[in-house]
């Protein structure tokens, strides 16, 4: 009878030991990116497979954006596997001479994501396993990626805060001096100079910040230092690497009194600096 007993007492030992350790392998994750410049935040986070679920993310979220300080406009949490995925939504510093990230990928229905972006008064969660894609509201009533400005549909691909590089009299001109954010926008088609420089502007006023917007058809984004790819859609997939270069897009700047937009693309770019003047001849 004792020695049964010992064994229960064994066996139940172990199962508690297995349950926390399963636990623990639950709650496994690494944060890959958590970056803070003015008016926004941004935290990447790396989970085990199964390891994206509403609960998660909006906890996740409600703790990242009790962090934050008042003021942040714009708030990004994306959380998911396989790491070869989620990087396809981080910033990166220049376009690579393949197709950006679908050339190293296989096996689209491991991908699991989630992401809750917050603009303003909105947040927007988004969950995809597989090809399967599932958005709704944890605040506001609009999906917070989405803008209508100057009557332009546009969609936030990403977002970042970078320090800028005005001229001395610009940065006098500056109203935040050392910070810009920049904003990577698709479009259903290019809008009109005009437009643009109302986007901008109206951005700008919305934002308290001084802005760069970079507006495309697509939602390529690598050479600018955003995004590779929109990771929560395939509509992009089959591009070529000619037909991104070859494609045209969008460039505008609004800091202190300098506005400007001009069309460019990477195939045949503008040398000259968005912000040029005559200090930087």
């Amino acid at each position: 009878m004792a020695s049964s007993r010992s064994l229960s007492l064994a066996i139940l030992a172990a199962l508690l030991i297995f349950g926390a350790n399963s636990c623990r392998l639950a709650s496994k994750s690494e944060i890959l990116i958590d970056s803070r410049a003015l008016g926004t935040a941004e935290r990447i986070v790396l989970t085990e497979e199964g390891g994206v679920t509403p609960g998660r993310i909006e906890k996740e979220f409600a703790r990242f954006a009790a962090e934050l300080p008042p003021g942040t406009t714009f708030a990004h949490l994306l959380m998911g596997s396989p790491r070869s995925h989620l990087q396809l939504g981080m910033n990166t510093t220049g376009l690579a001479d393949s197709r950006p990230g679908f050339d190293e990928i296989q096996g689209w229905s491991t991908r699991e994501l989630g992401e809750v972006f917050r603009s303003g008064q909105d947040a927007t969660v988004r969950i995809m396993k597989g090809h399967r894609v599932s958005i709704y509201n944890i605040a506001g009533n609009h999906d917070a990626r989405m803008l209508n400005v100057a009557g332009e549909e546009l969609q936030i691909i990403g977002l970042r805060g970078l320090p800028t590089a005005w001229t001395k009299k610009e940065m006098e001109k500056s109203r935040t001096g050392t910070e810009n954010l920049r904003l990577f926008l698709r479009a259903k088609k290019l809008p009109e100079n005009s437009k643009a420089l109302e986007i901008v502007t109206t951005i700008r006023a919305t934002a308290g910040l001084d802005v760069i917007t970079i507006i495309r058809t697509d939602a390529f984004f690598s050479a600018y230092s955003g995004p590779s790819t929109d990771i929560f859609s395939a509509q992009d997939e089959a591009k070529s690497i000619e037909e991104i270069r070859q494609g045209k897009y969008l460039a505008c700047v609004a800091a202190g009194q300098l506005v400007r937009c001009r069309s460019d693309s990477l195939a045949y770019p503008n040398r000259k600096p968005l912000y040029f003047d005559e200090e930087t001849k």
